[in-house]
């Protein structure tokens, strides 16, 4: 029986990897539009493999109305692109660096 510890350090282990394969996929732009975005977003752990279609829907329809900060400066065709191909631990990794990245000033 696996313990709930083993099971933590099963998931460090893999979003440890994953922080690796991912650096440098995301701007700081992008991470800012996505902290920004993500705190209107409510995103349920039941449905984390749809995190990927839902962030990314809500940029493309953001960006057809118009509403996407021009100061971003982003291509965000590219951006969506790069966001509906996450695997489920990517995803988790995504979240938990725009959630743990220092606050600009």
């Amino acid at each position: 029986m696996i313990t709930s510890k083993q099971k933590i350090e099963y998931y460090d282990a893999i979003i440890d990897v994953t922080s690796v394969e991912m650096s440098g996929v995301f701007g700081d732009k992008e991470f800012d539009l996505l902290a920004e975005l993500l705190k209107k977003l409510t995103l349920d752990t039941l449905t984390i493999e749809l995190w990927p279609q839902i962030i990314s829907r809500t940029i493309d329809k953001l960006a057809a109305k118009n509403r996407i900060d021009l100061s971003y400066s982003i291509d965000t065709k590219s951006l969506t692109k790069r966001i509906k191909s996450l695997t489920i631990s990517q995803s988790m990794w995504l979240i938990g660096e725009i959630e743990n990245r220092p606050k600009a000033a």
